[in-house]
C-alpha cells in the first residue's frame, strides 16, 4: 500500500550485486540505495527512510509491479536513519508468492538484506550529528500517561573502538561483552550478556548514578534479541537506589512474556524514584547454560521533564506508574540479521523448533570461538 508522500526515483530495473555506485556525495552528505526484487503481489511493497535525529520523512518508495526489480540510489545527510520495507498482505517477499527480496546500502557497504517478514522489516544505521531537533536535551522529548519526558543519554554500542564501545556502561569480563557479526539491532553490534558459568560478574551496568532529585520516574527503552533461551530462561532489569542493593524491576521470560529467539524485540519500563536521589540501572541474564544469552542494543534512558507543566494535583502516580510498568511492543525486526525468520516459543515448548536451533547453533559456534565477538574483554 501507498504510505504518503513524494516517490523516490527509480533507477535501473538491473540492480547491482555489490554495493551500489554512486557518484560521490558532497560534504555533511553519505550514499544510500535498496535494490529491491519484488515477489508476485508487488503492489504490497513499499518502504520509508527516515531521519530519527529529526524525525524527518527523507525517502519513500513503492507500490510496485509484480516481481518487477528496482533500484534506488542518492545522497542524504548525515544523520540516524530508520529504514523500514512492508508488505501490505503481511506475509512478506518471500517464498510462497515468488521469491522477493530487498538490500539496503549506507556509505557503499551492505548493512541489511531480507524477504521473510510479516507486515514490516526495519533496521537502524548512521548517528546524529548534533542534537536532535525535534527532541532536544533541555524539551521534552515525547509523552507518556500525561508525563512529559526528556532524554538524558542513548546508547548503541556501534563503535568499533574498544575502549568506548560500552558507551555509559560498563562490561562483564567475559560473561557480559560487545558482539559484533549479526548480532545487532542497528549496526554494527550490541552487548551480550550469557549465563557466568565459571563465576564473575555478568551484567550490563550503568557505570555512574543518574541524579534522580528533581525527577519522580525514568524510563528505559530498550531492544533484547534472546539466544538459545529455553522455557523458564529469561533476563531482568534492576535498579539501586542510593548506592543500596541491586533490586529487580522487571523479570522477562520465555514462558510468561512469549520472548521469541533470534528476534529483536522491544521493550519500555517507566521506573518509581521519587525515594531514590541516584539510581543505577544493569541488565541481567537468567540462564543455566553457556550457550544461553541475551543480546542488549539502543538503550535510551529518559527523566521525566521537572521543566514541563506539573500534572494535577489530583493524579495517582501509582496508576500512573501501573499503567506504564511494562510495554513490551508487538513491533519486532523479525529476520533481523539473516532471510531466515526465527521460530516462536509458546509456553508449552521447552526448547527451539529444529530450524531455529540448528541456525543458533552454527552462530553459537562462531560466536563463543571469537567470531565476531570482542575477545580482548575477556
Amino acid at each position: 500500500a501507498q504510505h504518503g508522500g513524494p516517490v523516490a526515483p527509480v533507477g535501473p530495473t538491473n540492480p547491482p550485486t555489490g554495493a551500489p555506485t554512486i557518484a560521490k556525495c558532497g560534504n555533511g552528505y553519505s550514499e544510500f540505495g535498496v535494490d529491491i526484487t519484488c515477489d508476485q503481489y508487488g503492489e504490497e511493497t513499499s518502504w520509508e527512510l527516515k531521519d530519527v535525529c529529526t524525525g524527518e520523512l527523507v525517502l519513500q518508495g513503492g507500490t510496485y509491479s509484480n516481481s518487477e526489480e528496482v533500484s534506488i540510489r542518492d545522497c542524504v545527510p548525515d544523520s540516524r536513519y530508520d529504514f523500514s520495507i512492508y508488505d501490505e498482505y503481511d506475509d512478506g517477499m518471500c517464498c510462497g508468492y515468488g521469491e522477493g527480496s530487498f538490500k539496503v546500502y549506507y556509505r557503499q557497504s551492505q548493512i541489511k538484506e531480507g524477504s521473510k517478514f510479516d507486515s514490516k522489516d526495519t533496521v537502524l544505521f548512521g548517528l546524529c550529528t548534533q542534537p536532535p531537533t525535534a527532541s532536544p536535551m533541555n524539551e521534552p522529548v515525547n509523552t507518556s500517561g500525561g508525563m512529559a519526558w526528556k532524554e538524558i543519554f542513548f546508547d548503541d554500542f556501534d563503535t568499533s573502538n574498544k575502549h568506548r564501545r560500552y558507551g555509559n556502561y560498563e562490561g562483564g569480563g567475559k560473561n557480559a561483552r560487545w558482539s559484533g557479526g549479526k548480532f545487532y539491532h542497528s549496526p554494527p553490534g550490541s552487548i551480550f550478556i550469557k549465563y557466568a558459568d565459571e563465576g564473575g560478574a555478568s551484567a550490563l551496568a550503568l557505570k555512574n548514578a543518574i541524579d534522580v532529585t528533581n525527577h519522580n520516574f525514568i524510563k528505559v527503552n530498550f531492544w533484547f534479541q534472546p539466544f538459545h533461551l529455553e522455557k523458564f530462561d529469561g533476563f531482568a532489569l534492576e535498579i539501586t537506589k542510593n548506592n543500596g542493593d541491586w533490586v529487580t524491576q522487571k523479570h522477562w521470560t520465555v514462558d510468561e512474556d512469549r520472548l521469541r529467539n533470534a528476534d529483536w524485540q522491544e521493550a519500555e519500563q517507566v521506573i518509581d524514584v521519587r525515594e531514590a536521589s541516584s539510581v543505577r540501572i544493569r541488565f541481567n541474564c537468567d540462564s543455566d547454560r553457556r550457550n544461553e544469552r541475551i543480546h542488549i542494543d539502543d538503550v535510551q534512558i529518559s527523566v521525566d521533564d521537572s521543566s514541563a507543566a506539573a500534572p494535577d494535583d489530583d493524579i495517582e502516580y501509582d496508576d500512573f506508574y501501573a499503567a506504564n510498568d511494562t510495554a513490551l511492543s508487538d513491533t519486532q525486526s523479525s529476520d533481523s540479521q539473516s532471510s531466515d525468520s526465527g521460530d516462536s516459543l509458546d509456553s508449552s515448548a521447552s526448547s527451539d523448533s529444529a530450524d531455529s536451533t540448528a541456525r543458533m547453533d552454527a552462530a553459537s559456534n562462531s560466536t563463543d570461538s571469537g567470531d565476531g565477538v570482542d575477545s580482548s574483554e575477556s
